[in-house]
């Protein structure tokens, strides 16, 4: 499992490249040692189509290895492929809402997936 702090938890924080500088400054700000963050190439920004695919793999990469995953990235280009496949995932925006029983879906960014929710997928 990934790494764990004094919140007991492993989180990762799976990222858009283009936002891995500022991520990192705020997990040494935020004393944040229980969050581990990975993040995509940024040049996925120039084939957007293939973001949803590398977001997948990296998902089922790391599914059993953190309590929890967020996943930031805007839609990025996506066209709503990434909404789609974060939905698929059950994954829910920070309030706890997932997008299928809120009356506006979160945006992607904002999105974690617990590991002990159910889903086998």
């Amino acid at each position: 499992m990934g790494e764990s702090g004094a919140r007991g938890r492993s989180v990762l924080l799976l990222a858009c490249g283009a936002l891995a500088q500022e991520l990192l400054a705020l997990k040494r700000l935020g004393g944040w040692d229980h969050v581990s963050i990975e993040c995509l190439p940024a040049q996925l920004h120039n084939t957007p189509r293939e973001i949803p695919d590398a977001v997948r793999a990296k998902l089922e990469e790391v599914k059993d290895r953190y309590d929890e995953v967020f996943v930031a990235y805007a839609d990025c280009g996506t066209g709503g492929r990434l909404d789609v496949l974060l939905d698929e995932y059950g994954m829910n925006d920070f309030r706890g809402r997932t997008a299928t029983n809120s009356s506006r879906a979160p945006s992607a960014s904002r999105r974690s997936m617990k590991r002990n929710s159910g889903r086998s997928s």
